[in-house]
């Protein structure tokens, strides 16, 4: 057997000091779990994040409606019998961008809040000075991805 393919391993002992008083960290923090009912619709153009979010949403209680497009959310919103409670858009779509997609929904929906989301943290800062009164309403966020 050549040097090359030979493997040695290491062992480590490690002792911790015994303490009679109990560490500030012995419970584990309780968890909150949190449970929607609301209609989401959710636009990415990426299937695979456009998947793991849906996922994600449908698994805590939403409903939710997936766009793979600024176009197809307006079309379903024109359409839609039943009401929207959120639009969740990444910024960079093609043909229509998430923020002019926003903009559009802040003006002809009032009534959904909007949340943008964008993996790219210095678009998200540019948007921070609203070039919309309707998308600047205090119920409007943004979120930098990955989550």
């Amino acid at each position: 057997m050549s040097r090359a393919n030979q493997v040695s391993a290491a062992t480590f002992t490690i002792y911790l000091p015994a303490t009679a008083t109990p560490s500030r960290f012995s419970r584990a923090p309780s968890l909150v779990i949190v449970r929607g009912h609301e209609t989401i619709l959710l636009v990415d153009d990426e299937p695979g994040v456009r998947a793991f979010a849906n996922e994600v949403l449908r698994r805590s209680g939403y409903h939710v409606i997936a766009a793979e497009s600024a176009e197809a959310a307006l079309t379903f919103l024109e359409k839609a019998e039943e009401p929207i409670q959120l639009l969740v858009t990444d910024l960079v779509l093609p043909g229509m961008n998430g923020h002019e997609l926003a903009v559009r929904v802040a003006r002809d929906w009032p009534r959904v809040r909007v949340l943008l989301m964008s993996g790219y943290a210095a678009q998200l800062g540019s948007l921070a000075t609203c070039s919309s009164q309707a998308l600047c309403s205090s119920k409007n966020r943004l979120a930098a991805r990955p989550f």
